[in-house]
């Protein structure tokens, strides 16, 4: 795929863009808390992924009202928020791009807070303030006044996201990594792969105090009980060698990814073991994907980190640490 970025003099500082899919009863906040941002040159893109309920005609409503509102449809659901996310990006023409779920929200003031730190750093990349309500990003440990090289970042998202990667990202960045071979990654959370791969090739980054409003939807993809959420370790090995692309032998990155994948590996092991009833006709698939990670695994890096039993019974192999996983939890089940 060839992507040349077309937008000469673009007509916009921020394109929001939003996949949508079923966001009925929280969308309208979403574009009201764009339309009442205090900086006013942006656009907002809105590409549904055929949702069965009012959400286009919600969209369109208030598209009515404000020209500055796009939506457009994909032919056919794809069952992420990746691709829609990439259509709308690519439609979209402003020089820095605002990734905003529908069933989020931004403060009234949060793009003339990226505004003002874009002006006064000249930051690739900016990142705010994550509240999902119970507590922030970024920990308290960052340093958000500072400048950072982009590739120093990614390890303060690993076996944990110390960092959010919301905010504004220059749009030709987006372009460059969709250029990429791993870009074809299309699963549940292959947005956090592209997150990290926008990092790297951020020359400046910085943070600012601008939020963005996370909103806990219980019946969403990422929280119901599906083989899909397997498709993370997909991301995690794919995330694996991009690090070992990126950084040397002995670093710092290279060890938190080993580290991050096997504790993603054990994880989903017990939300395997608590579901294995629902989870049952998809075990082969599943079976695949565990194993495809264990064996992307450097054991030697990550043998002083974990637990021993979790080490020898997942280096054993996937099926005697099944095994142990579903009797200690027949074990539990039986107090």
């Amino acid at each position: 795929m060839s992507i040349n970025d077309s937008t000469v003099g673009n007509r916009v500082f921020f394109s929001v863009v939003m996949p949508a899919y079923n966001a009925e009863a929280y969308i309208r906040q979403a574009v009201e808390s764009v339309i009442a941002q205090t900086f006013t040159d942006w656009e907002l893109v809105v590409v549904d992924d055929c949702s069965a309920d009012s959400t286009p005609d919600i969209v369109e409503e208030l598209a009515l009202m404000d020209a500055r509102i796009k939506l457009s449809r994909l032919d056919r659901n794809s069952g992420n928020a990746y691709k829609p996310r990439m259509r709308a990006i690519l439609s979209s023409e402003g020089r820095y791009v605002v990734t905003l779920d529908a069933d989020d929200y931004l403060e009234a003031d949060f793009l003339e807070k990226m505004h003002r730190r874009i002006s006064v750093t000249g930051a690739d990349a900016v990142f705010c303030h994550l509240d999902f309500g119970d507590r922030v990003l970024p920990h308290e440990s960052v340093d958000t006044s500072a400048i950072y090289a982009g590739r120093d970042l990614p390890r303060l998202t690993l076996c944990g996201w110390k960092i959010a990667p919301n905010g504004a990202v220059k749009r030709e960045l987006y372009l460059r990594a969709f250029e990429e071979p791993r870009s074809g990654l299309t699963g549940m959370n292959a947005d956090e792969l592209l997150s990290r791969e926008l990092m790297i090739m951020a020359d400046k980054v910085t943070f600012c105090d601008a939020v963005y409003h996370y909103r806990y939807v219980a019946d969403s993809v990422s929280k119901k009980v599906s083989f899909h959420k397997f498709e993370m370790l997909l991301t995690d090995v794919a995330l694996k060698r991009l690090i070992y692309d990126c950084y040397p032998a002995g670093s710092e990155e290279r060890s938190l990814v080993d580290l991050h994948l096997f504790c993603d590996i054990a994880g989903l092991m017990t939300f395997w073991t608590m579901h294995a009833g629902e989870l049952a006709p998809h075990y082969d698939h599943i079976y695949r994907m565990m194993t495809e990670a264990r064996e992307a695994v450097d054991w030697k890096s990550i043998h002083d980190k974990v637990s021993r039993a979790k080490y020898w019974l997942l280096r054993a192999g996937v099926t005697p640490y099944r095994f142990v996983s579903l009797v200690n939890g027949w074990i539990k089940g039986r107090k």
